[in-house]
C-alpha cells in the first residue's frame, strides 16, 4: 500500500484499516516488523524515491518533494536531512 500511494497523503488510520488492525495493534506489529513507526517508514520510503528522482531527473527540488508526498519544500529538505545528513541539493550535486 505505501509503495502504491507514496504520493498521496498517508495516515495511520489508513494504514491500520488497510491491514484490517485497530491503530494501536497495527503500530506495534509493524513496528516489531520494520522496527519503525509506520509514518516514519513512510517518510524514510519517501525520501528513497526523491533520491531516485534527484540522480535520475533535472526536476527541481520542490516538484521532487510535491511528487514524493512531502506537500512542504522545507519539511522535505528537514526530513530529507535527518535520514542522510545531507540536504537534498548537496545529495544530488555528490551524485
Amino acid at each position: 500500500y505505501i509503495e502504491a500511494h507514496y504520493a498521496e497523503p498517508i495516515t495511520l488510520t489508513e494504514l491500520a484499516k488497510t491491514a484490517n488492525m485497530s491503530n494501536k495493534y497495527f503500530c506495534t506489529f509493524f513496528y516489531n516488523y520494520t522496527h519503525r513507526t509506520p509514518i516514519d517508514y513512510v517518510n524514510y520510503y519517501r525520501v528513497e524515491c526523491a533520491c531516485e528522482q534527484l540522480i535520475f531527473t533535472d526536476k527541481s527540488i520542490i516538484d521532487i518533494a510535491y511528487d514524493t508526498g512531502f506537500n512542504d519544500a522545507s519539511y522535505f529538505t528537514k526530513t530529507f536531512k535527518k535520514y542522510l545528513d545531507v540536504t537534498p541539493l548537496s545529495y544530488r550535486k555528490n551524485s
